[in-house]
């Protein structure tokens, strides 16, 4: 049955720039750094998320749609996710910690020589938080998405998919002793397309499928000004990051037949990609007290090749599949892991 996870934990590929603000001749020509959150760093750390999402999705439907009984629609299916995993910075705080806890559910159905067709809708709210305590990002979003299916000599997925998002920040603006906190609130939408093809080989219950696969992300998020630290408020621009990142993966699983119309598979996938663009984030921004004068934060660029791993075990009786699943994705700069649950049912 198919799984979408189209949009996972829309939170990850741009959390990794520290909002740094130089105020300027206006206050008495003194360089105060104003410290916090970051309205580069989230997008990062966003985008990430749903590239990581979308190839974890895609890895689900090629496996799951291959064990659906003949003449059968692939049905109704439901999971939970909960992921952690952090973004590293050269800059003060190092690092940003994000925890996400997703709901999933949707519809998918046969359309006709080995195509299978789905929609499906999410809900997500995630937590990043600046290793030092003094910024942080709440975000909840919702998405909705559609996939297709192709079984034969070759497999082939698509999915395609719109979320919304809302965000909530916090950040502590500390000059000397004074410590105000600055708060926004700003919307932001994503899209994502992907493709996946895969050469399945199967032997005696035994599944090995090389796969190749493209996914393209984009982010936006909505320009916002902040409020409750003024003169030292943030008006901060509009943004927007893609990335298109082919991969290499392999897949497998293996059936073992319990007696009784019930079966356990165990699989496994992993994956290579390097996303081509390499976006560093950045973006305009100017302090609520020198309107006039504006100033670039950018942050750092992540480490453009990704590794991907991942296994988990399926519990299949009669027409009904219980799944857990584990999906790392590490580099250099980022690491996100994600424990999956999830029921589906053969209607």
């Amino acid at each position: 049955m198919p799984r979408s996870r189209f949009f996972r934990y829309v939170k990850t590929r741009f959390l990794a720039a520290l909002m740094l603000g130089m105020v300027g001749p206006v206050w008495a020509q003194t360089e105060m750094i104003v410290s916090g959150p970051v309205y580069a760093s989230n997008s990062q750390t966003s985008l990430f998320s749903q590239e990581m999402a979308q190839q974890s999705l895609l890895q689900t439907l090629a496996r799951q749609t291959t064990e659906n009984a003949p003449g059968k629609d692939t049905g109704f299916w439901m999971e939970n996710d909960d992921s952690f995993g952090s973004t590293a910075n050269t800059s003060t705080p190092q690092t940003f910690n994000q925890s996400d806890t997703l709901f999933m559910a949707g519809d998918s159905f046969q359309m006709g020589d080995g195509l299978i067709g789905g929609l499906n809708a999410g809900y997500l709210q995630s937590q990043s938080n600046s290793a030092d305590g003094l910024s942080g990002i709440a975000m909840k979003g919702w998405e909705v998405g559609l996939i297709a299916v192709k079984r034969g000599t070759m497999d082939f997925t698509a999915e395609a998919s719109f979320g919304f998002d809302n965000y909530m920040s916090s950040r502590s603006v500390v000059i000397g002793s004074d410590v105000s906190q600055a708060q926004g609130i700003f919307n932001g939408i994503q899209f994502g397309l992907s493709a996946q093809v895969g050469l399945p080989w199967e032997s005696e219950g035994l599944k090995l499928e090389p796969l190749v696969g493209l996914r393209w992300c984009r982010l936006g998020m909505n320009a916002f000004t902040e409020t409750g630290a003024d003169p030292l408020n943030l008006a901060v621009s509009a943004q927007s990051y893609d990335a298109i990142s082919p991969y290499l993966g392999m897949s497998g699983s293996r059936n073992f037949d319990l007696g009784k119309n019930s079966l356990l598979t165990p699989f496994f996938n992993l994956t290579l990609s390097r996303d081509l663009l390499d976006e560093t984030p950045s973006y305009q921004a100017a302090l609520s007290g020198a309107p006039s004068n504006s100033f670039t934060v950018t942050g750092n660029t992540p480490d453009p090749l990704l590794w991907g791993a991942g296994g988990g075990v399926q519990f299949s009786l009669n027409d009904a599949k219980f799944y857990a699943a584990y999906n790392g994705f590490f580099n250099s700069s980022q690491n996100l892991n994600a424990l999956q649950v999830g029921l589906s049912l053969a209607l």
